[in-house]
């Protein structure tokens, strides 16, 4: 990963991170997948404009983790007015709700896994979410 500093590459990996290249996790679905499924879970920083809009804004890569079991520590965009926080999906708003999410997480790793898949299955399923799509378009 070229677009990184050194040093701050550096410390990432002292504290034991993964940094991988965008474009080789994205490349095709089979990839994208493996990606997902090899990780313990998402952290995400978000963009300033959802943060400060608290627009409740809700990546679809987040979908993916919690799909796939994997616990989701997320920046807040006000989400949390729709989709439940605390257990598998956690949303922070300062570096210290962070640190203490992951270590939430990294003490129930299980309890949270749990947690999580059960928030895709009740909220982003598809059988739950795509009769109301397409009833508001008219078929």
């Amino acid at each position: 990963m070229t677009n990184i500093d050194e040093p701050i590459r550096d410390r990432f990996l002292s504290y034991g991170w993964r940094l991988i290249d965008p474009y080789t996790v994205n490349k095709s679905a089979g990839s994208y997948r493996q990606y997902v499924l090899g990780a313990k879970g998402e952290f995400s920083v978000e963009k300033d404009s959802y943060v400060r809009l608290n627009s409740g804004w809700f990546s679809d890569r987040t979908v993916c983790f919690l799909a796939t079991g994997r616990p989701c520590v997320v920046q807040d965009t006000g989400f949390g007015a729709r989709v439940p926080c605390g257990l598998g999906l956690l949303a922070w708003r300062t570096a210290e709700e962070a640190a203490d999410a992951l270590d939430r997480v990294a003490r129930e790793y299980g309890k949270h896994a749990r947690a999580a898949r059960a928030i895709a299955l009740e909220f982003f399923e598809a059988r739950i979410l795509l009769q109301p799509i397409l009833d508001a378009v008219g078929l």
